[in-house]
């Protein structure tokens, strides 16, 4: 139970930040990175994301936007994902 409450303010905290938020693993874990607008691409990739409310999100299983396109408006969160490359848009 404890640990839940820790991932809720985590993604509470992420939220609110004026930029998207990736995880190099699942449920919010490993290495963050904040992105801010524009195409980002990642070889090794990205395991969940946090899309805070002003924000969306184009989200491709492979490198140069190839594969299935998921896009997440904000503010949401996917906590077990693949994400190689992605397009971030201020709305």
């Amino acid at each position: 139970m404890f640990k839940q409450e820790q991932k809720k303010k985590l993604i509470a905290e992420k939220k609110a930040l004026d930029a998207v938020t990736v995880f190099t693993e699942c449920d919010y874990k490993g290495v963050s990175t904040p992105i801010g607008e524009g195409d980002t691409e990642s070889g090794s990739g990205f395991k969940s994301i946090i899309v805070p409310a002003g924000f969306s999100v184009e989200t491709y299983p492979k490198q140069n936007k190839g594969g299935f396109k998921l896009t997440l408006g904000g503010p949401s969160d996917q906590k077990c994902t693949t994400i190689k490359s992605m397009v971030v848009t201020k709305v």
